[in-house]
């Protein structure tokens, strides 16, 4: 469980300090609404179909992370809002680099660009940008393999996308 926590953090580290600027249209602004807030407890215990523990808020620079554990793994949902406009194939290098094991396939979501990365036997993430600078990240580690999770994923993804 530590090594998931820990290739969550490293994840955030290499995008966070990746550096990238690129012109874009106006992005509609994300919604103030916490990391915890984008998709409840009882809608990831479904979606899990496992009991998890009440999520544990981290606010951070431009967003937050919300952690939730459970009996078999561990849930992660952090939403940034950059003041610069992010470089999805940068975002793509930064994870290649930080997880070479990882296999990463763009995938379709109405409205954004979508990448997940297949963790194999440890579960899936899916990262998400939207109007350049809204970036959520959905970490699914210990619930089943890449296969098992990602389905999860995608859907706190998207309901989570509806709320901000």
């Amino acid at each position: 469980m530590g090594e998931m926590i820990l290739s969550s953090a490293a994840l955030l580290l290499a995008m966070a300090t990746t550096p990238r600027i690129l012109p874009a249209e106006p992005a509609r602004p994300m919604q103030r609404i916490s990391a915890c807030a984008a998709a409840t407890r009882q809608e990831l215990q479904r979606a899990l179909g496992a009991a998890i523990e009440a999520g544990k808020l981290r606010p951070e620079a431009g967003g937050s992370s919300c952690e939730y554990e459970g009996e078999r793994g561990h849930v992660s949902i952090s939403l940034r809002h950059a003041v610069a406009a992010l470089d999805f194939e940068a975002e793509i290098h930064s994870l290649k680099a930080a997880l070479p094991e990882a296999r990463l396939v763009e995938i379709p979501m109405s409205g954004v660009r979508a990448l997940l990365v297949d963790l194999d036997e440890s579960g899936a993430q899916i990262h998400v940008l939207r109007g350049g600078r809204d970036y959520l990240l959905i970490s699914v580690l210990g619930f089943g393999n890449a296969a098992q999770t990602r389905a999860i994923a995608e859907t706190i993804a998207q309901r989570a996308l509806t709320r901000f």
